[in-house]
């Protein structure tokens, strides 16, 4: 007879295993270990893999929790203004197994539940910042938010006070400062070519400018308290120079006198200007003037113009006499002429290394005069005329011997010179002279050191003259001599047969055809052809074409046979023409270099 079989069965009813036992010769039921979360043991033995399972096994379920710490994250920004937070909340997670019918096996699957709980507080967000340096700007009010939300997402919750710039000082000029081109569109019947420029020009008492000051930054601060400085900030710098003045509080540049205003840089200046419209004939007469000149014409024929200033000459001069203190500027020619520019640089450039010297010798006998004047007091000797005279003497003979002559080449210097901008030297020269020949009063001793002070004043206006050289401008020369205390240069066709000498540097760019140069500076010229005249080939000597000193250079596109030159103390003759060469003096070989450019 045969016996009835039937398998176990197993299950999860409720939540927990449920087993029944195979009837007859049937198998057991079969358990497999389940997923992670929940661990199973059997008689006190882990499931790791099938097991058969029987109601009388004991069967012990254990299930695990999972808990994910509250956390936060912060961040602080590279430029340190702003930091961010993402907060995390708590959670925790529990596992459970999932309902399944009864059969005759089982793998568990594993049912989880997880509680998220935003449970950091304020005092330990201002911990966690802390720890990160964030310690000021916190928005407190964004910072509550994120602990409540808790949504692991960064959100700015401080900001720093970024620095504010400042602004330099600047200079706002209510006058307009440049040279307008007269615009005669829609109205060409009346085009005047004389009055080609509208000049800038103020009335005396003019507000030219305004000096704004600068206006500082305000500092910063990063989250982690650094403080970020603003840059610092500068004054506006502007150099007053002939015919205007600040007002008190140097607040305003104001004309003091009628004229025309020059803007370079920080420099402003309103020259004492003269403009002559048209040209300067038998009908206009001679033109002499002690400031700035301007010609809307031309210097005709055995007419004289002579300025303090700088002369600017719109038109061509034929046969004339011109003499300028500063820069000279013609739009056109310059035929059969001569001019005599850059006087007044010429003069500060020869008078200053002396007046130095006076400086440093006067300053030195002041403070050698004192101690000896202090000595005597202290014997309770009484200072007379007399007695004065004789202690300057003494002491100017043993701390300045040289201070006389050097005072009587600036006099000599001086003498004709009818510049109102030397009135401050001459009042110092004739104050030294005094005193050199002991001619000085009691009274006058007492200014001795407003002497120095005006020495001092008087070197510092020549330095600032000698700063910038004048320069003589004029598109072309013929046969005529141009002797400039600055720099010259030639922009149209050239020079023919004329003599160029210049204390600065001489730039033709065209042809020079014929005379020579003599630079103190540099020489370049596009085409150098020499032409002897009769009366230099009747002296039967070298005629030096173009000189300059041994720091100095000559360039030429051109240069054409004969032409000779000299550079310091060497001379050298081209016996055949050239292109693009340039003529230095070479120290190390005590040789002139010529080469290509």
């Amino acid at each position: 007879m045969s016996s009835s079989r039937k398998n176990g069965q197993i299950g999860i009813v409720e939540g927990k295993i449920k087993v029944v036992n195979p009837e007859g010769e049937g198998k057991p039921a079969v358990l497999y270990p389940p997923d992670e979360g929940v661990t199973i043991l059997i008689n006190g033995e882990l499931v790791e893999g099938a097991v058969e399972v029987r109601e009388e096994d004991t069967i012990e379920v254990n299930k695990t929790s999972l808990l994910e710490e509250a956390r936060i994250d912060v961040k602080v920004s590279s430029d340190g203004l702003s930091a961010t937070a993402a907060v995390f909340p708590r959670i925790t997670g529990k596992y459970h197994l999932k309902d399944k019918p009864m059969s005759a096996s089982l793998k568990p699957e594993i049912g989880k539940e997880e509680l998220s709980e935003p449970v950091l507080t304020v005092m330990e967000a201002e911990a966690e910042l802390k720890q990160k340096n964030v310690v000021d700007g916190i928005d407190y009010v964004a910072l509550k938010n994120a602990l409540e939300k808790a949504e692991g997402e960064h959100v700015e919750v401080a900001r720093g006070k970024p620095k504010e710039e400042g602004q330099n000082g600047y200079v706002e000029y209510l006058i307009n400062t440049e040279v307008e081109a007269i615009n005669y569109e829609g109205e060409e019947e009346r085009v005047d070519f004389r009055e080609r420029y509208r000049y800038p020009s103020v009335n005396q008492d003019d507000v030219i400018a305004v000096i704004h000051p600068p206006v500082n930054g305000v500092p910063g601060q990063t989250v982690t308290g650094n403080v970020l400085p603003p840059k610092p900030v500068k004054p506006a710098r502007v150099r007053v120079g002939e015919g205007v003045y600040y007002n008190e509080d140097e607040t305003e540049v104001i004309a003091a006198r009628d004229g025309r205003l020059f803007v370079k840089g920080n420099s402003i200046k309103v020259a004492n200007l003269l403009v002559h419209n048209g040209d300067v004939d038998l009908e206009s007469g001679n033109i002499r003037f002690n400031g700035d000149l301007t010609i809307h014409g031309n210097i005709m024929e055995g007419m004289v113009v002579e300025t303090q200033g700088d002369l600017q000459v719109e038109g061509n001069a034929y046969g004339a006499s011109i003499a300028a203190g500063g820069s000279v500027s013609l739009s056109k020619n310059v035929i059969k002429s001569q001019v005599e520019g850059g006087t007044y640089y010429a003069f500060i450039d020869q008078a200053f290394p002396i007046l130095r010297r006076v400086g440093e010798d006067f300053s030195s006998f002041l403070v050698s005069l004192k101690e000896v004047i202090k000595g005597v007091a202290g014997k309770g000797q009484k200072i007379d005329q007399n007695k004065l005279n004789k202690i300057i003497h003494a002491v100017l003979e043993k701390s300045a011997p040289d201070i006389g002559e050097q005072v009587k080449n600036l006099e000599k210097m001086l003498e004709n010179k009818e510049d109102p901008r030397l009135d401050s030297l001459k009042s110092i020269i004739r104050l030294l002279s005094a005193m050199i020949a002991t001619d000085l009063s009691l009274n006058e001793f007492k200014d001795l050191e407003k002497i120095d002070a005006s020495i001092k004043s008087a070197l510092d206006t020549f330095e600032k003259t000698l700063q910038e050289k004048p320069h003589f401008q004029a598109s072309y020369v013929q046969n005529s001599t141009i002797n400039h205390g600055g720099h010259v240069t030639l922009t149209g066709t050239g020079g023919y047969f004329s003599t160029i000498k210049a204390a600065g540097e001489v730039n033709v760019e065209g042809a020079f055809r014929g005379g020579s140069i003599e630079s103190g500076g540099n020489v370049k010229v596009k085409e150098f052809i020499c032409i002897t005249t009769a009366a230099e080939a009747a002296e039967k000597r070298t005629i030096i074409r173009i000189k300059v000193p041994s720091h100095a250079t000559i360039a030429f596109n051109i240069v054409h046979e004969d032409t000779t030159i000299q550079v310091g103390k060497l001379v050298y003759r081209f016996d055949k023409e050239l292109s693009n060469v340039k003529v230095s003096y070479d120290p190390d070989s005590g040789m002139l270099k010529i080469t290509n450019f």
